[in-house]
């Protein structure tokens, strides 16, 4: 199983069996009457709601942090929602479970319920965001790893490199050939100048003139135009490259696809590397260029 199936069946199990029997209501015993059956069944199903409705919220919340934002905040402000969105939730659902039973309640078990609620709410939020967080902070730290020569590297560390697949990477967008169907010469042509992003459930066909980057962040790749608003894109940066022209875009690193049309400028950055800037405002994003794709690049600026 997955670190998200162990988290989900974790929560599951705090937050539908454990907090209810803490907090008295429910009861558990050797004889499985029907009603224990049925009250362990709404509230496994309420963690079960509560833990995907999370899950989607953590993805829209994260859809908003880059790589810049602070950990504490990201941490603090998924963890304050989880706990709004999770107590919110049960709580109608357990007044809908009162007023169904019309019976006697314990309105005693049902606020120690509330209160018992964000513990494993906060704990499972936790070891989300620190694994996530961990994730990206490796994979952002050998985007940027400095070259080296390789007595340079410990021997573990340079075994470890060694094993990696060697993949070849200039900076340029491959240039295919056209095909003499004219439908296909068609379809080519309008891969350059437009894609199809999503804002939600809507589908936006976005010019490739007012793309200002395309770039991803927890293996979803996003695209950012020059009104500063970002979109979503069904495609990998791999799948983009072998569309996109290198007259106008250029691959900067593993991370990023810049459009020539909004590069303010660079600079050298740490003896070796160049750092890219862009004509738009605003836009919180730390762009290098390795010293194997500076040349290319350089060549990309001054020929396009």
């Amino acid at each position: 199983m997955n670190r998200n199936i162990y988290l989900q069946v974790i929560f599951i199990l705090l937050t539908g069996i454990v907090v209810p029997a803490l907090a008295g209501l429910a009861t558990y015993s050797a004889d499985l009457s029907p009603h224990i059956i049925g009250v362990s069944i709404f509230f496994i199903t309420i963690a079960f709601l509560l833990y995907e409705g999370g899950s989607r919220l953590h993805q829209r919340l994260r859809n908003h942090y880059t790589f810049n934002t602070s950990p504490f905040l990201k941490i603090i402000s998924l963890c304050g929602a989880s706990i709004l969105f999770s107590t919110v939730t049960a709580g109608t659902m357990i007044l809908l479970w009162i007023s169904f039973l019309h019976g006697h309640t314990d309105w005693r078990s049902v606020y120690l319920y509330i209160l018992l609620l964000p513990a494993p709410v906060i704990i499972c939020t936790l070891v989300d965001e620190i694994v996530l967080l961990s994730r990206e902070k490796m994979s952002h730290t050998l985007l940027d790893f400095p070259p080296r020569q390789p007595e340079q590297y410990h021997p573990e560390e340079l075994l470890t490199k060694l094993s990696e697949p060697v993949q070849e990477f200039t900076g340029f967008l491959p240039v295919t050939e056209p095909s003499g169907d004219p439908l296909t010469q068609t379809v080519a042509a309008r891969k350059k100048n437009r894609l199809v992003v999503r804002k939600g459930l809507e589908n936006i066909a976005i010019r490739l003139d007012d793309i200002v980057l395309i770039y991803t962040e927890n293996k979803i790749v996003y695209v950012l135009d020059h009104q500063g608003r970002k979109f979503l894109i069904d495609k990998t940066l791999t799948d983009l490259q072998e569309e996109l022209t290198e007259e106008l875009f250029f691959r900067a690193n593993r991370q990023y696809i810049i459009n020539i049309d909004y590069v303010r400028g660079f600079k050298t950055y740490e003896k070796v590397k160049l750092q890219v800037y862009l004509t738009v405002p605003d836009i919180d994003h730390s762009i290098i260029i390795s010293q194997e794709v500076a040349p290319a690049f350089r060549k990309w600026m001054s020929e396009s």
